[in-house]
């Protein structure tokens, strides 16, 4: 898709009018990507016309690059093939489409390094709220 596939007044949010007939490719049950593309079809009033399902956003990815549909992937994604293929990204909304990630442990049980690195990071990437409850 390029630009005419957008909002009037908008250089980067898409007008679901002209994109609902397009071809989508999309996560499988399951996957939280899936359920906030539900959410996004959902909002727009959006009957997706599905042409494949993965349990990778990377193929999603890669396979709208090679123009076989469109996708909504999160932004890591993209940012994870910066340079490695050619796309084409826009927003999905006015207002962003967002989720929370949480990493979640019971306080009396043990956590091996790996854990406690993989916490780290996380709250690196996602934001520095580590609130303990």
């Amino acid at each position: 898709i390029d630009r005419s596939h957008c909002k009037d007044g908008y250089v980067n949010v898409i007008d679901w009018e002209k994109i609902r007939e397009m071809p989508f490719i999309i996560l499988k049950k399951g996957h939280g990507s899936r359920r906030k593309c539900e959410e996004v079809f959902e909002s727009h009033h959006v009957e997706p016309n599905v042409i494949f399902e993965t349990n990778s956003n990377s193929t999603a990815l890669r396979m709208t690059a090679n123009g076989i549909g469109v996708t909504m992937v999160p932004e890591m994604t993209v940012n994870l093939f910066h340079g490695a293929q050619r796309f084409n990204t826009y927003s999905l909304d006015v207002k962003p489409v967002t989720w929370n990630v949480l990493a979640v442990h019971r306080k009396d049980t043990y956590q091996n390094k790996a854990q406690k690195e993989f916490i780290r990071i996380a709250a690196e990437i996602f934001g520095k709220n580590t609130s303990k409850m």
